[in-house]
């Protein structure tokens, strides 16, 4: 008998215990927001419409610039994303994921 309230005062413990970790870690079943070229961050910085590309090579993770094209990593989303620009200045309502291809 001594044996079975053992057994199920372990089991039970171990029940919650388990249920304790999962219930804590609510943030691994959120996701980063989705793609929005007008919410494009760059560290701490929310890019605008014409913001200047020399500019944005310091602060953008993974920032490439050549064809009148700029790709760097959205910061508020974590996705590659790619702009084209036209006299260094970047134009946001271009501003894509980017593809495989690209």
């Amino acid at each position: 008998m001594k044996k079975l309230l053992i057994t199920i005062m372990l089991s039970s413990s171990f029940c919650f215990a388990n249920a304790a970790t999962t219930e804590s870690s609510p943030g691994a079943t959120e996701s980063a927001p989705a793609f929005n070229n007008t919410q494009i961050k760059c560290g701490t910085q929310v890019l605008k419409d014409g913001d200047n590309v020399n500019t944005l090579a310091d602060i953008c993770k993974g920032f490439k610039f050549g064809k009148n094209k700029a790709g760097f990593l959205d910061d508020n989303s974590g996705k590659p994303v790619v702009c084209s620009a036209k006299r260094g200045e970047l134009n946001l309502s271009s501003c894509a994921l980017k593809t495989p291809q690209q």
